[in-house]
């Protein structure tokens, strides 16, 4: 028979117990493999206004872009591109091996395959009507097949 327990749940975003199960995960993946923590934020401005960015970090030998946007008015521009190659650049000189990403079917696939992306993971109907995409680049093909 298995021993009692109490089960506790809470939708509140910053519940504490995510902070302790976090903490822990971290112990744990600290006692395996060397942490490499490297946030990464980039912007590109013309004056004072922000036409796109990316929320980046690199970590485990890999740049993970987190979040990239660009202005609606400043797309079609090659701001995305421009912002794409300053990451796959930090990310070479952080001697990461490549980039990985997602995006969902009514974002930007096409963008990351047009700059050498292939994709490595589908949800479809994520969210319903739509599928997401989980993305990577080789950016140093000696170090790791794709």
């Amino acid at each position: 028979m298995s021993p009692e327990f109490e089960i506790y749940t809470s939708n509140a975003s910053d519940d504490p117990l995510a902070a302790f199960l976090l903490e822990r995960l971290i112990d744990y993946n600290d006692s395996q493999v060397k942490r490499d923590k490297k946030p990464f934020v980039i912007a590109l401005k013309r004056g004072g206004d922000v036409m796109a960015g990316a929320d980046c970090i690199s970590m485990y030998d890999w740049m993970h872009v987190k979040l990239l946007w660009v202005k609606a008015s400043a797309r079609k521009f090659g701001y995305g591109t421009k912002l794409m190659k300053l990451i796959e650049d930090e990310a070479i000189a952080r001697k990461c091996r490549g980039i990985h990403l997602d995006t969902f079917s009514f974002q930007a696939k096409d963008f990351y395959l047009k700059l050498g992306f292939k994709i490595f993971g589908e949800i479809k109907d994520h969210p319903k009507g739509h599928d997401r995409y989980y993305l990577r680049k080789i950016i140093n093909p000696d170090d790791l097949k794709d």
